[in-house]
């Protein structure tokens, strides 16, 4: 999910290719040659293991794994969308997959919902398309218990309900998003969210 929380991951060294098809990128239109040193490491590191994986849930999560680690905003949400397509295939024909494969589905599904959110909040500056797709991944974050992820929409929610001008509304968020983090005992987000709680209410009393 692309948003303020960071993921670190350690690359793995490969050869590089100076040309790079379709059926090595997955995507369209990547012009490997003139991406940055940190997103061809990446790139270099992640999809050869995508390559190799047997499972489809593991492929959804070396996807995620890119789309999370991949500063171009032009290639991203690339990937993104293949996730959001895929997972989207991989749930419409679900009858021979076991409940908890169908739930690890669903949470990458939603990450890719909420991707597309933050596409359009930051990059469209589409507030209500941000919104309806924020509230499409939240559905399934709640669906399948997925509290993190639906702390993270529910905080970039409350950030566009801010710029809009409805403070209260901004409130309801961060406080729900606050009981799902302190049930989950994550500190660094409660002192976050806590944190935008109090901007919000000195942004209520200007």
């Amino acid at each position: 999910m692309k948003n303020t929380f960071l993921l670190f991951f350690f690359f793995i060294t490969f050869s590089s290719y100076s040309q790079k098809e379709k059926n090595y990128f997955l995507v369209d239109s990547i012009k490997y040659e003139i991406l940055s040193k940190n997103d061809k490491a990446v790139i270099d590191s992640i999809l050869p293991l995508y390559h190799k994986a047997k499972q489809d849930t593991e492929k959804l999560s070396l996807l995620t794994v890119l789309i999370q680690n991949l500063n171009n905003e032009t290639v991203w949400p690339k990937y993104n969308q293949l996730l959001y397509t895929r997972s989207q295939e991989l749930l419409q024909d679900s009858k021979l997959r076991s409940e908890k494969e169908i739930k690890t589905i669903k949470k990458y599904f939603a990450s890719a919902l909420q991707d597309i959110g933050f596409q359009a909040d930051n990059f469209e500056f589409n507030n209500l398309k941000a919104l309806d797709y924020y509230e499409k991944a939240l559905n399934i974050q709640e669906e399948i218990g997925d509290k993190h992820g639906a702390s993270i929409t529910i905080n970039n929610m409350a950030v566009i309900v801010v710029h809009q001008g409805n403070t209260s509304k901004a409130l309801e968020y961060y406080f729900k998003s606050l009981r799902i983090q302190e049930d989950t005992k994550d500190k660094e987000e409660i002192d976050n969210t806590t944190r935008n709680i109090g901007v919000a209410y000195l942004t209520q009393s200007d």
